[in-house]
């Protein structure tokens, strides 16, 4: 599950460090979780993709590039936020 909760994501290697978790187990598990991670977002992009198509009839691979980008700057803008909090501060 740490693959598609974020939190998790960061603190489950450490955990299993620290509760001295078999290797060969938290191995499987994160490429399990690996596989399973792209397979869901691959599901879930050609079911998306669909559902506009059909349901708007638009084309959301016109304009990939802006969704990417709207993706990444989205995931980053609480760091930008704090950042720019930070430099107001001072």
């Amino acid at each position: 599950m740490g693959r598609f909760i974020p939190f998790v994501r960061t603190f489950a290697p450490i955990v299993a460090g620290m509760v001295k978790m078999n290797f060969k187990t938290f191995m499987m598990n994160s490429i399990v979780g690996a596989i399973a991670w792209v397979f869901s977002m691959m599901l879930a992009g050609k079911f998306i993709h669909g559902y506009v198509l059909e349901k708007y009839n638009y084309d959301l691979t016109k304009k990939i590039e802006l969704i990417a980008i709207g993706i990444i700057l989205l995931s980053v803008s609480p760091i930008i936020f704090n950042v720019v909090k930070s430099k107001l501060k001072k």
